[in-house]
């Protein structure tokens, strides 16, 4: 992510982002509230990194930054805080699964070429799904442990997310469906539900909206007035400012013709192209390999959670299949769902791997493949994300999957 940062391309909305973040803070600085809530994509939390960033940097270098530095450093502090937001992302697959998960699926999701790009570029894109990833990961913990902390937490992260990308709204209703498909999968699997539990679970939205609110009104200035009408103006105007955006009648160029928005088919056939050879083939192996025993042995006691991120992937496209509104970039909030997928079904085969020839009683010649096989797995996925990499480092936005023709 931090490789190079600067060298490549500007972003075309990299401009805008600069403007709104001006303009931002000069409705703060004179008190205009309403002014600070820029629609379709508030990019409220993209405004905070780009002037603390800027103010950093000119106290520390004690002098105006140049067009070039004043692009660098904001650029910077988002491949930094998205390769924090990885890092934390690991340590929660690592209570939610296990270590070896954790490992590949982080690894997948670091090294995602689409992912990489949209880090390194001052926006919304890079942030929004590495967020949504944290707050439905908290939240998987809660049901995994019935602990209430997780769930304020997974609030503030869900906070964070939707102030950086309308997108991040897809958290709310699919949290409350997720309390629901907890305890249908418990029911039908038979397994023993407590009375507390359950009193947990119909209280955790009011924990979870509470973490949510917290994080809204700290960083976004329109709730810093006391005039609670004159909020509630603000956003009715601002809600049917966002949904003529997103339902509004949009032309485009697809397959060949000239259609009219909404193409519902438009994510099935985009995203494809923006995968890796190796999500591209097993994200929908994890899928399959849950449905047979011989498979889901290994990750049965994982399945409830496998099943959420399954959901999560449908439900999030067919919600941006109905707006009008649609890019590539749009549907990045699925990308370390789909990566995550991919680290299941490579943690199945590797296991079937292990079972098939069995390391235990190779001769001496083959102890240290036997001994380090994870390890030698991990620099496996490595290498094959260098060679993708190197056609067109460090333009990573020119990427497109290779099985499907790549770039041309």
């Amino acid at each position: 992510r931090i490789l190079f940062i600067g060298t490549d391309a500007i972003y075309i909305d990299e401009s805008n982002y600069f403007l709104i973040t001006k303009r931002f803070f000069n409705a703060l600085f004179t008190g205009n509230f309403e002014g600070t809530l820029v629609l379709p994509h508030p990019g409220i939390t993209t405004c905070w990194i780009n002037k603390i960033t800027l103010k950093i940097a000119e106290n520390f270098l004690n002098k105006e930054l140049s067009l070039l530095e004043t692009y660098y450093y904001p650029k910077l502090s988002f491949a930094i805080i998205s390769s924090i937001l990885v890092l934390i992302i690991y340590l929660l697959l690592n209570r939610v699964f296990n270590q070896k998960i954790s490992i590949i699926a982080s690894l997948l999701i670091a090294l995602n070429p689409f992912l990489i790009a949209h880090s390194r570029i001052v926006g919304t894109d890079g942030l929004t799904p590495l967020f949504m990833t944290v707050s439905l990961l908290l939240f998987l913990l809660f049901i995994k442990e019935n602990k209430l902390y997780y769930v304020p937490i997974s609030g503030f992260f869900a906070g964070l997310a939707i102030l950086t990308k309308v997108q991040g709204i897809f958290l709310i209703p699919f949290f409350l469906f997720l309390i629901l498909f907890n305890f249908i999968f418990d029911l039908i699997k038979k397994n023993k539900i407590k009375l507390v539990h359950i009193l947990k679970q119909i209280i955790s939205p009011i924990f979870w909206a509470v973490g949510c609110s917290i994080v809204i009104v700290l960083i976004l200035p329109v709730f810093w007035t006391k005039d609670y009408e004159q909020i509630l103006n603000i956003l009715n105007i601002k809600y049917e400012q966002l949904i003529r955006f997103l339902t509004r009648i949009t032309p485009r160029f697809y397959l060949g013709t000239n259609r009219l928005e909404p193409i519902y088919s438009y994510y099935l056939v985009v995203l494809p192209f923006r995968l890796t050879p190796i999500s591209f083939i097993l994200a929908p192996l994890a899928f399959i390999s849950i449905m047979f025993k011989k498979f889901n042995v290994y990750v049965r006691k994982y399945l409830k959670y496998i099943i959420c991120f399954i959901f999560y992937i449908i439900f999030f496209l067919v919600m941006m299949s109905t707006f009008t509104y649609k890019g590539d970039r749009l549907i990045l909030p699925v990308f370390p769902a789909i990566d995550i997928l991919s680290a299941i079904s490579i943690y199945i085969l590797y296991n079937l791997f292990l079972d098939k020839y069995n390391f235990k009683h190779v001769n001496k010649k083959y102890k240290f493949i036997s001994k380090n096989s994870f390890y030698l797995l991990v620099s496996v996925l490595i290498i094959i994300h260098i060679i993708l990499y190197i056609p067109f480092f460090p333009h990573y936005l020119a990427y497109y999957n290779p099985l499907l023709g790549g770039a041309k």
